[in-house]
Formats: structure tokens, C-alpha cells, sequence
């Protein structure tokens, strides 16, 4: 949620994540939380899945990278 992620369209993603989630049922097995910065600004938006980071995130790429991290696919 830091400010070099929001100017690369952090917001759209995270609607994105959130309709993710309610679209596979998940909201039981998926803690979804913000952070103000990862530390990985040069490459963000960036998230965090089981302590590994995740990083480039894109509006293009988030569905594919969810259904693997969340093996919904």
C-alpha cells in the first residue's frame, strides 16, 4: 500500500485480489492484509503468499499468479 506501488496501480490490483478471492470461495483459507512497504520498491507492486515475496505484480498477471499460488487452477 506504500506509494511507489499505489502510483503502479496497486489499488486496481488489490480489487482484483479481492474478487479473486470471493470468485473461489476462499475467503475461509485467505487472510488478505496491506503493508506500507516491502522494501522491494524498484519492482513492486509486490505481495506476499506463504512468507515468499511476489514480485512484479500487474492487473494483466494477477489472476494467473493467484491460481498458482492458491492452486485454484
Amino acid at each position: 500500500m506504500g506509494s511507489s506501488c499505489f502510483s503502479r496501480g496497486n489499488k486496481e490490483i488489490l480489487e482484483k485480489i479481492r474478487e479473486f478471492i470471493t470468485r473461489h470461495h476462499l475467503t475461509d483459507r485467505v487472510i488478505l492484509r496491506g503493508s506500507h512497504c516491502l522494501g522491494n520498491c524498484s519492482k513492486g507492486p509486490s505481495m506476499i503468499v506463504d512468507d515468499r515475496l511476489i514480485s512484479p505484480l500487474s492487473i494483466v498477471t494477477i489472476d494467473s499468479i493467484l491460481e498458482k499460488e492458491l492452486k485454484t487452477g
